[in-house]
């Protein structure tokens, strides 16, 4: 997440200094004037800081913020210590740990607000401004963490676009994220530089390496060429979707706040004293680091880049072990962003260079490429139901991608025929391409090799599964989570594939119980927790009955699918509240969700679609009632709940736009691909666009006609249907 959000920041910073060097951008920020001193020469008049200035500061969350900001840079460090050695981290903490101590900290976070505070008046005039609550709010709000969430109302019209960009440029929100990310790059870089490019990789071939801009300056620009006009005036350029992005951003982070409040807070940030506060705090991420930078090269060369030298770059097998832990931890992630993977590609990559042709790290380096390809091929969501990407006819191959995959795995079988692990893995590397006579072939030759009983039989079950052979696939299915030595990751993946194949049977009334007695045995199943709540709301379960199946599920794991499931589970008291009460469990819906995407997926899996509708009534943010039909239109129609679909197209912006939950298809072409012929009837009856294109290729007719022409009798059903409804 940290890194996702710095991106962020960093995209807006690049934005904001693209058209005159940085002086005043196209936005309107202006940097500093003058800089106040480094850290380091602010040491000496210590002495002499106001009492008041770190109370202050703690009040108003700075210390705080910097403090973390520490911990993440620290953080940062230790990861890319620990891809040159797993125990680097611990061994090199004695270099790190004076730079990061509290009493260092503390002094480097208000250095800089000493200098801008050295007069009386201008430490009142802070004082006065923190105290008061609704200030503090907005201050903590542009500094936070992101606030990221959907359109609560109708987008910000000129004058309040004009408004926070006067926020935006008095606070210097860019100039500080700059800053931060160029400190960050900085010291990454001389950590780097410390431990020696053979073990961390080496630039591409006549590619120089990227120097990190110096903290406190802006990464270089390209300039922008002169545009002139066929009159030969010079024009202004078109407009950078990037400065959209940054305002949009910007504008989220702020939503609630009514202009009232935010011209009170500019007519803080806008004066003397307020002008020194954030000149404070952007030197405080900036000129205020160069010392501490300093420090840091110091440290490693004197202490980082001497035992690295002695040490190479450790043994292929520490590599290995950690890759592994990694590669297990993120099978099962806290985060959406697979950091752990791609921490465990490095450490491969170093230990094949050691080790090129050890069968061990050929297997392990593939099974992390194949963990992360549905990252790096923006696969889309699973349906309930669907355990291997779906092929759209006219789609892409499915092989694409894995063909250094599967090269990896056969060399390793090449080296030691005998490996079990790179025959069951190439057979899964198969079945995920869809080659599932291949996929069967190597499964059983890892069968004779004794591979891993419990992965076997899960990789075993979900090949009978696709091929239609529920009763066998339960069967494996079960004998996975009987095993005694099961992967967490792999009994979690046996049981949630168990509920697949037990619905296939028409038996899904007996998931909730295998899931139960499951997490009885093994509670840190967080996946497994979260499909049980489901499965409870799909069937006879109440609302505190799922609360309490996701209660010990931590806070910071999978945070988005965690406001899902609560807002689910209040979808749930909603319907099983009194007349009297269902309006006000109702608006407590959007409480929870405090989001458009969120709501509408959680009312799409309601038991009763009568209450869905009274829900997005009681939505308190007139004209978002169609973005929360917008995201249940497209979870309906993957969920295949026609009735959920009626109530959906009500308040849907356009029938017939491009949906996110059904990765950019149109209502009428999901429902295609899904041989959904109650929502094609019902889609069509409501007019649908029968011509567009679904991806670029086919239209919805079309798709349907090739699935059945290969001889699937769901897709004649629907093609029949459509037909019906389209009245050919």
């Amino acid at each position: 997440m940290r890194r996702g959000f710095v991106g962020l920041l960093c995209m807006v910073a690049l934005a904001a200094c693209a058209e005159d060097g940085g002086a005043q951008s196209a936005s309107g920020f202006r940097a500093a004037a003058k800089m106040p001193p480094t850290c380091e020469d602010a040491r000496a008049g210590d002495a002499s800081v106001d009492p008041r200035l770190v109370p202050l500061l703690t009040r108003s969350g700075d210390i705080e913020a910097g403090r973390q900001h520490f911990r993440l840079l620290r953080l940062d460090l230790e990861r890319t210590l620990s891809k040159f050695d797993v125990a680097a981290p611990e061994r090199f903490r004695p270099a790190l740990d004076p730079l990061f101590a509290d009493a260092e900290i503390q002094r480097r976070l208000t250095c800089a607000f000493a200098h801008e505070g050295r007069g009386r008046a201008t430490l009142d005039a802070w004082d006065a401004w923190i105290a008061d609550a609704d200030m503090r709010g907005i201050h903590g709000r542009i500094f936070g963490p992101p606030s990221l969430r959907g359109p609560t109302g109708a987008p910000p019209d000129a004058q309040r676009v004009a408004l926070l960009r006067r926020v935006m440029r008095a606070t210097g929100f860019v100039e500080m994220s700059t800053a931060a990310e160029s400190t960050s790059r900085a010291s990454n870089a001389i950590i780097e530089t410390a431990l020696g490019k053979s073990a961390l990789g080496k630039p591409a071939p006549g590619k120089p390496a990227t120097a990190a801009p110096p903290p406190g300056g802006v990464p270089p620009q390209k300039r922008t060429p002169n545009r002139r006009g066929p009159d030969g005036q010079a024009t202004r350029p078109p407009p950078d979707p990037r400065q959209r992005a940054a305002e949009d951003w910007f504008a989220m982070q702020l939503d609630g706040i009514d202009d009232a409040a935010l011209q009170r807070f500019l007519a803080f940030a806008e004066s003397e004293p307020g002008r020194a506060f954030y000149r404070a705090r952007q030197a405080t991420y900036g000129a205020g680091m160069r010392d501490w930078l300093a420090r840091l090269q110091t440290a490693a060369n004197a202490q980082i880049a001497p035992q690295a030298a002695a040490l190479g770059a450790g043994t292929s097998g520490d590599k290995l072990a950690e890759a592994r832990r990694l590669l297990e931890a993120e099978a099962m992630p806290a985060q959406e962003y697979p950091q752990g993977l791609y921490d465990a590609r490095t450490l491969l990559q170093n230990a094949e260079r050691l080790e090129p042709k050890n069968p061990d790290v050929l297997v392990l380096k593939a099974r992390i490429e194949m963990a992360l390809r549905p990252h790096l091929a923006m696969a889309a969501p699973h349906d309930r139901g669907q355990i291997r990407d779906r092929v759209a006819p006219g789609g892409p191959d499915m092989a694409s991608g894995y063909e250094q995959i599967d090269r990896d795995f056969a060399k390793a079988i090449l080296l030691a025929p005998a490996n079990a692990e790179a025959h069951l893995y190439l057979g899964r590397s198969k079945f995920l391409q869809r080659n599932d006579t291949v996929a069967a072939h190597m499964l059983r030759e890892a069968r004779r090799l004794q591979a891993d009983p419990a992965t076997l039989a899960l990789f075993e079950g979900d090949l009978a599964y696709v091929g239609g052979d529920a009763a066998k696939a339960e069967r494996l299915y079960r004998e996975s989570l009987a095993a005694a030595e099961a992967a967490p990751s792999v009994r979690d993946l046996a049981a949630r594939h168990l509920g697949n194949a037990l619905r296939a049977q028409g038996r899904g009334g007996e998931y909730p119980a295998i899931a139960a007695q499951t997490l009885q045995a093994f509670p840190d199943l967080w996946p497994l927790r979260f499909d049980y709540a489901d499965a409870l709301l799909d069937g006879a379960g109440t609302a505190a009955d799922a609360q309490a199946a996701i209660a010990s599920v931590p806070e910071t794991w999978q945070p988005p699918r965690r406001k899902v499931a609560m807002t689910r589970v209040q979808v749930q008291r909603a319907i099983e509240a009194a007349p009297a009460v269902r309006a006000e469990e109702a608006k407590r819906v959007h409480e929870i969700s405090r989001d458009t995407q969120v709501t509408g997926q959680a009312l799409c899996g309601a038991r009763d679609a009568a209450i869905i509708e009274t829900i997005i009534r009681a939505n308190p943010n007139p004209g978002s009632e169609a973005y929360i039909a917008d995201a249940l239109l497209g979870c309906a129609v993957s969920e295949r709940r026609p009735d959920a679909v009626a109530v959906a197209l009500r308040y849907a912006r356009d029938i017939d736009q491009p949906l996110s939950g059904l990765w950019g298809d149109t209502a009428l072409c999901g429902a295609a691909a899904r041989n959904d012929a109650r929502t094609l009837t019902l889609l069509l009856q409501k007019k649908a666009d029968t011509t567009r294109r679904c991806g670029g290729t086919m239209t919805p007719r079309e798709r349907l006609a090739a699935q059945a022409a290969k001889g699937d009798a769901d897709a004649r059903k629907a093609l029949a249907a459509f037909d019906a409804a389209a009245g050919k």
